[in-house]
């Protein structure tokens, strides 16, 4: 609360400069605003105090956004926890890095969450030559249109066996219209690609008796 001033006033004399403080407070209207504030002393050529200046911010709305996102990933998280190990939830910003990975990224991608977050989508696989474009060309219509669906991408994995996944991914948006992040999910249909592969080639088989 603003109660905290004259304490911040008299850190501010007895160490010269205090980092950045954030104070919430209700406005006659109603509203409970946040400010930021940034001081340091000013001194006389003899050392004495002059005067305190600064710089007081209203962060507000910036604020509010942050509590959006974070009780929106928070819900996310919540829904997506317990949807299998064939699946992959995931939230990347808007220059390609993962900020969230569910559980599933262990079966999926062969990686834990913690090792995953802050790659690259494109460091997140070994995909083959075609996938790699593919998921490029994908990501700048993403960003441009705001989804895409049935994408299917393939990659190697550690035991050099290829794998398969599907993704359908939507972006999320700011206030002003830019991107926030994007969210979506990918699925491993690795085994549904061999199911299909088996029942192809027994058609052909059938057709060649």
């Amino acid at each position: 609360s603003l109660d905290r001033i004259p304490a911040l006033r008299e850190q501010t004399i007895r160490y010269g400069r205090v980092s950045p403080v954030e104070f919430s407070f209700h406005h006659p209207n109603g509203d409970v605003r946040t400010i930021k504030v940034d001081q340091h002393v000013v001194l006389n050529e003899d050392g004495s105090l002059r005067h305190i200046e600064g710089l007081v911010e209203d962060i507000t709305a910036r604020k509010k956004v942050e509590l959006a996102v974070l009780e929106s990933r928070e819900r996310y998280r919540n829904l997506v926890e317990d949807l299998g190990d064939n699946f992959v939830a995931f939230i990347v910003s808007p220059d390609g890095i993962c900020d969230y990975l569910s559980p599933g990224i262990g079966t999926v991608y062969g990686l834990t969450a913690e090792e995953a977050i802050g790659m690259s989508i494109y460091e997140i696989a070994a995909w083959n030559e075609d996938s790699r474009m593919l998921l490029a060309e994908s990501f700048e219509k993403m960003l441009s249109e705001g989804r895409v669906t049935g994408l299917e991408l393939s990659f190697k994995r550690t035991d050099c066996s290829i794998a398969t996944v599907v993704v359908n991914s939507h972006a999320a948006y700011n206030d002003d219209g830019t991107v926030q992040h994007i969210e979506g999910l990918a699925e491993d249909i690795t085994s549904r690609k061999a199911t299909e592969r088996a029942a192809l080639e027994n058609s052909l088989r059938y057709k060649n008796l």
